[in-house]
């Protein structure tokens, strides 16, 4: 499902909701066994998700499966867009997502992110995140699942850029609920316009 799109002067991004090795999708277990790849690397759609002989969709607390997302391309990162950006400033770029319940950010202990990737106006990342423990963190807490997460969960995607090897810097933003707006878990690839953030200048 694909956003308006307004030209050239969007900051875009391209995901995919993936909800995989789900219990598994009852209607895949025999694919599964016999081809694993093909399930691994499939993107569902809501077909996935009723078990075989029945028109009954699995319900949220049934998906005991780690959140997974896919990112694949961050589009228009230039000076144009976003304000006072200057390519040659910034090492690497990358993409961080937090979850949200209203205005308290959840499962603070875990944090999702792709990997940096050098500076270019357009961006393939192509990775698969899911949450990972903190460093710092030390918790007994399993990573989010789609079973505990609150249907209102909003996911804020943000852009960052390295300053250097340590200093991060908001470039972009853009949030999408984990629900659509029918109670449904969203499935399938989003391009979402991100709103650019305007970088402080020093004095």
């Amino acid at each position: 499902v694909e956003s308006i799109k307004r030209g050239d002067r969007v900051l875009k991004l391209k995901l995919v909701f993936r909800p995989t090795d789900i219990d598994p999708p009852r209607n895949l277990l025999k694919l599964e066994q016999t081809k694993p790849g093909m399930v691994k690397e499939k993107v569902f759609d809501s077909r996935d998700f009723i078990a075989e002989g029945t028109e009954t969709v699995i319900q949220k607390y049934q998906l005991n499966t780690t959140l997974r997302l896919k990112i694949h391309e961050v589009d228009n990162i230039c000076g144009e867009i976003i304000e006072n950006y200057d390519q040659t400033l910034y090492t690497y770029l990358f993409v961080r997502v937090e979850l949200f319940h209203g205005e308290e950010r959840i499962w603070t202990d875990y944090e999702m992110q792709t990997g940096a990737v050098c500076c270019r106006r357009q961006i393939a990342f192509d990775q698969v995140i899911e949450p990972e423990l903190r460093r710092e963190t030390k918790s007994s807490q399993p990573p989010p699942q789609f079973s505990t997460l609150p249907l209102e969960t909003r996911l804020a995607i943000q852009l960052y850029g390295y300053k250097g090897e340590k200093d991060e810097v908001l470039l972009a933003h853009v949030n999408i609920m984990l629900a659509d707006q029918s109670g449904k878990l969203r499935q399938g690839r989003y391009m979402l316009p991100m709103w650019s953030c305007v970088i402080p200048t020093k004095e």
